[in-house]
């Protein structure tokens, strides 16, 4: 089973991050459960029930996260609406 759902940059944006870590922070680059709604962009809490749901808001953790600086480099695999440990519970 894969834990990575979505992956939102590119290996060339990465390179390119990873190239010029002296100007930027890279320790800001993150990815986060795919529980926490970010706008725009397709959220499904590891659940078939939702797995076309694009939210029109973002989730106060990842606009503290966004407000922070960090970069989103994709979305991470978890139990269906995370009520789980193994990560067996997931429909992806």
């Amino acid at each position: 089973m894969s834990s990575v759902c979505r992956l939102y940059v590119d290996s060339r944006k990465i390179l390119f991050l990873f190239h010029i870590s002296a100007l930027v922070d890279i320790s800001s680059c993150i990815a986060h459960k795919d529980l926490f709604c970010t706008k725009n962009l397709k959220t499904t809490a590891g659940s078939k029930i939702l797995s076309n749901f694009i939210p029109s808001y973002e989730s106060t953790i990842t606009e503290n996260l966004w407000d922070a600086g960090s970069i989103l480099l994709g979305k991470l695999n978890c139990d269906e609406f995370a009520m789980g440990s193994t990560n067996k519970t997931s429909f992806f």
